[in-house]
């Protein structure tokens, strides 16, 4: 807390997540506002819940018994939580691409937002990962476009 996620003084954005360039792997810092949403369960949780790990003056998001709390722990909670909410396996590092994938759903040839959102140096990295992703879906808006909903279509035989 206080050094990568920020309070902002900001009504609409109270918070925001700061990642310097030396915790990121092309070395560009990256700045995120969190939705008023997020900021509204993160004071909640500030609030309530982490004085309870740690106790309320810990600067540490997730305290543990001797410090900040191990991120293997972490990374397997937050792994079970989804498990069990969705029945799907996935890493933290996944959900950057499934915020990408779900992003091109709704914003198909926006490759220059995933870019900037990922922190890519260049256009070409977000191209690589994310342009099969895009070719599909476009495939598949084109195929209901013309041929209309498939699941309509076969339903009718």
């Amino acid at each position: 807390m206080d050094q990568e996620i920020v309070p902002t003084g900001n009504a609409e954005s109270p918070y925001e997540i700061r990642l310097a360039s030396d915790r990121v792997k092309n070395r560009r810092a990256l700045v995120y506002p969190l939705p008023a949403n997020v900021c509204r369960w993160l004071d909640e949780y500030l609030a309530t819940y982490r004085p309870r790990l740690g106790g309320s003056d810990s600067k540490l998001l997730f305290p543990g018994k001797n410090g900040a709390k191990d991120p293997r722990t972490l990374l397997e909670q937050v792994s079970e939580q989804v498990f069990e909410a969705t029945g799907m396996r996935v890493t933290l590092h996944q959900f950057r691409h499934i915020a990408a994938a779900l992003f091109l759903q709704t914003e198909p040839a926006n490759f220059a937002d995933v870019k900037d959102f990922l922190g890519h140096r260049n256009l070409a990295t977000t191209l690589k990962f994310y342009a099969p992703t895009s070719s599909m879906l476009a495939q598949q808006r084109f195929q209901r476009s013309v041929l209309g909903d498939p699941i309509a279509v076969a339903a009718h035989k």
